[in-house]
């Protein structure tokens, strides 16, 4: 949201709004702070500047390799206790849903090695037994993903609690489950958005509500399912009319035949002037 609305977070007593990789520039950041120097002169930064938002280019800060990313330091933490750990290798997603602001071009990874080496560090440094794998499409590097499944399964079996990410279609790949289900994984995270087959159309999801009744199914067999819901989705063409109280009947009758086990629900807000009355 930050860096699609530089100037909204702006106004809300932020001083700078990073574009992209943050990894790098914080540091840059902290020791320009430290130094007393000027941060307005970074790349990548949008900041005020007499009232007046300027931007400095890049438009998007990119790391040029992941694996050169240290491994997160949860000792950092002082005033929490942390049993669930988000860790992750993937960013980006090549799909091209129109509600999402996800990169969608050239998805990046770090090696499947790199991502072991944290889950190991964890499990040795702070008895960690649960992880959730942050990546917004688990399956955007499959064959790393299912390295990585590989390694965590060869060394600790099923002991591991793993929560991941993955989009509905997976399902169709056997070997992707499987492996998924020996390395421990429990609960999937899946973007179902919609059962409403107009919107999911104007969304480009690429699939009608009863192909996600029958990818669902299999799901359930292995995992346990978190289904992340879109209420009301504004659709463009005004010559589809579908009543607030027609997709509410349809989510019902969706979520009565899916039965996942957890939802999330989100209501957009429309923009100023925009009519949803219909």
């Amino acid at each position: 949201h930050a860096h699609y609305c530089p100037e909204e977070t702006l106004s809300h007593n932020i001083d700078m709004v990073v574009h992209g990789d943050g990894e790098n520039i914080i540091r840059d950041i902290l020791l320009a702070l430290q130094k007393g120097e000027s941060i307005t002169n970074l790349a990548g930064v949008s900041y005020l500047e007499n009232g007046r938002m300027k931007s400095n280019p890049p438009d998007m800060l990119e790391i040029a390799s992941l694996d050169e990313i240290p491994h997160p330091d949860f000792n950092l933490l002082r005033h929490a206790k942390i049993t669930l750990y988000p860790i992750g290798r993937i960013r980006g997603c090549r799909m091209n849903c129109e509600f999402c602001s996800i990169k969608k071009k050239n998805p990046r990874w770090s090696s499947p090695e790199h991502l072991f080496e944290i889950v190991n560090q964890l499990v040795e440094a702070r008895k960690a037994k649960e992880f959730f794998i942050v990546d917004d499409r688990l399956e955007e590097d499959l064959p790393g993903t299912l390295s990585f499944f590989r390694m965590i399964f060869g060394k600790y079996g099923g002991r591991l609690d793993l929560t991941v990410q993955v989009r509905l279609e997976a399902a169709r790949n056997g070997e992707f489950l499987e492996i998924m289900k020996k390395a421990g994984v429990r609960t999937v995270c899946i973007g179902y958005e919609s059962p409403v087959d107009e919107e999911l159309k104007a969304m480009g999801k690429g699939y009608s509500s009863a192909r996600m009744l029958a990818l669902t199914k299999i799901w359930r067999k292995y995992f346990r399912i978190h289904a992340m819901m879109i209420f009301g989705y504004p659709l463009k063409d005004v010559s589809v009319s579908i009543s607030a109280a027609e997709r509410i009947k349809r989510l019902k009758d969706f979520l009565r035949k899916a039965r996942p086990d957890t939802i999330q629900i989100l209501h957009p807000i429309p923009l100023a002037g925009t009519d949803l009355r219909r």
